[in-house]
């Protein structure tokens, strides 16, 4: 199989500029613009399916390469970055929770869901993680040598405009934090149970945190990868409960899984999709991330500037409901009003915060970028 992507390699190296200056805080000729363009996006402009994405290990790779071609001729903005494109086996969200016991619900044309499994405190006190074999983990790390097999075989090369394209590939648990694979193992219980069974919760959430390690040492030794590197998690549970409850019952455990995979000057990526602005101290003070990749609509970007601004990178915040619906007018006041807050700090990637509606209009993220360097240009011109 061979894919040809029709997209410039000198873009994408300029994206990568604009992304490396994001990364230390400053900008290049004009902040990155990032998207959230999952597999619920991709999928289904392409007219595939879950169904056809879970289907086997080939398949699925098959499909990643070809969502990022998508992507790369289609979705404007700065998400390809070089001559590489990354395959790894996974099954979106589910797979930290999957393992550790939770049950899930499938679909043929959307995003499988959790369904909990610890429903009473006599099941909270009485939890072990189950046995590694019969889970989403052990079908990755399958998979995994299977998709090995099949690039080592020659199975597929690709190109950008005739230019080889190196596909990588990658073997990893998934970025849920422990408490956001507890919320999925209880339900909305496990609010309750942070007042009611707090010394049940942080058994929970020790086991968890254990396994969640356990297991993502055997996929390294497995890949031949250095157990320290750049760590992605999302608390994306956690938005709801307090400071600090957040640092009692969140942070530390999190922690464990940066200090465990994350050495000097690797990058510590947080995702945090909703209301989050009372978590800074945290986030910063406690976990010492990097930067926030997939920041919430919710947060206003004044708050987000007057609590961190130029102290970590952030990624996204536009609504994804207006980044579909509209009005572009509209989209344009709230892409400038993120730019005037957030661009003279640096650190600023512009984007949805998070995961694109399906059906976004094309024109209305074109129209961003547009916005994005118009602004860019005013801010430089002498």
């Amino acid at each position: 199989m061979h894919i040809d992507i029709l997209y410039d390699p000198q873009a994408a190296a300029a994206s990568a500029r604009r992304m490396e200056a994001m990364f230390s805080l400053g900008m290049a000729d004009r902040p990155p613009v990032i998207w959230g363009a999952c597999p619920r996006m991709l999928l289904a402009r392409r007219g595939s399916s879950f169904a056809r994405f879970f289907s086997d290990p080939v398949t699925q790779a098959t499909e990643i390469l070809l969502n990022h071609q998508w992507l790369a001729e289609h979705v404007p903005g700065d998400m390809v970055t070089g001559l590489t494109a990354g395959i790894q086996p996974q099954f979106e969200n589910v797979s930290n929770s999957q393992s550790l016991g939770a049950g899930v619900r499938w679909d043929d044309h959307q995003p499988p869901q959790v369904l909990p499994c610890i429903h009473t405190v006599a099941d909270l006190e009485a939890y072990e993680p189950p046995p590694l074999e019969g889970t989403l983990w052990q079908r990755m790390m399958d998979w995994h040598r299977e998709m090995k097999a099949w690039l080592e075989g020659g199975g597929v090369t690709v190109t950008m405009r005739g230019e080889p394209v190196s596909v990588g590939l990658g073997l990893h648990i998934g970025g849920e934090s422990p408490f956001c694979v507890a919320v999925d193992l209880c339900g909305a219980l496990a609010y309750e149970w942070l007042v009611e069974a707090p010394e049940a919760m942080h058994r929970l959430l020790g086991l968890i945190t254990d396994r969640m390690i356990e297991v993502e040492r055997m996929m390294r030794r497995q890949t031949g990868e250095p157990e320290r590197g750049t760590w992605f998690l999302t608390d994306d549970s956690a938005q709801i409960v307090s400071l600090r409850s957040y640092r009692e019952f969140v942070a530390p455990y999190s922690l464990r899984l940066y200090e465990t995979f994350t050495g000097p000057g690797d990058k510590r990526v947080m995702h945090l999709c909703g209301n989050h602005a009372h978590l800074y101290p945290a986030l910063v003070e406690d976990l010492r991330i990097s930067g926030i990749w997939g920041f919430g609509a919710p947060v206003a970007p004044e708050q987000a500037r007057d609590a961190v601004g130029g102290r970590i990178w952030l990624v996204g915040n536009l609504d994804c409901s207006l980044l579909r619906d509209g009005p572009p007018d509209r989209i344009v006041a709230e892409t400038r009003r993120l730019l005037d807050a957030l661009g003279p700090c640096g650190g600023l990637g512009v984007g949805d915060g998070y995961n694109l509606i399906p059906d976004t209009p094309l024109e209305h993220l074109r129209l961003v970028v547009d916005t994005v360097t118009q602004w860019a240009a005013a801010l430089n011109r002498p």
